[in-house]
């Protein structure tokens, strides 16, 4: 992770310190930077747009979850008990940032789905990855900031990478 003192420097990113970037992997409670500071990052790697900065491309859904009568011997969340049926929200979207991406372009696939009575709420998200490089928001935008182009030559710095 950023074992290379000149890659320290390349890592400031507003909102995260080059020693932060560098941490590994952190606790649950550990300090994480704000949704603007990721999307920056996306937009520093993949240029910046007028669409979302990741997932560009999606469709939404809405509905109602019905729990199965056997989700109650693996979770006691009242929601999912059996018959109870719950407003749900989601989203299939394609990894590209390009919002005009072909359904069938080689990406990264997701799904976010979102459970709420009012009371409680569960969401889940899923993408089409064997794992993801990132523990912690703080690694994620640390990695976007390496990757981005050098505003000088345009050109990405291998090493600050392949250190990460």
């Amino acid at each position: 992770m950023l074992a290379a003192a000149g890659v320290a420097a390349t890592v400031g990113i507003s909102g995260i310190s080059p020693a932060a970037a560098q941490a590994p992997a952190m606790a649950a409670d550990a300090a994480t930077v704000s949704p603007v500071v990721i999307v920056d990052a996306l937009n520093g790697v993949l240029g910046k747009h007028m669409a979302r900065g990741s997932n560009a491309k999606g469709s939404c859904m809405a509905g109602q979850f019905e729990a199965a009568a056997t989700a109650a011997a693996i979770t006691r969340a009242r929601m999912l008990e059996a018959g109870q049926r719950t407003p749900l929200i989601g989203r299939f979207s394609i990894g590209d940032h390009n919002p005009k991406a072909p359904d069938n372009a080689k990406s990264v696939c997701g799904i976010a789905v979102r459970l709420d009575d009012g009371k409680e709420r569960l969401e889940w998200i899923f993408v089409s990855v064997s794992h993801f490089f990132a523990q912690t928001s703080v690694q994620f935008a640390g990695f976007l900031q390496v990757r981005a182009p050098d505003p000088a030559t345009g050109k990405m710095n291998l090493e600050a990478i392949a250190a990460f």
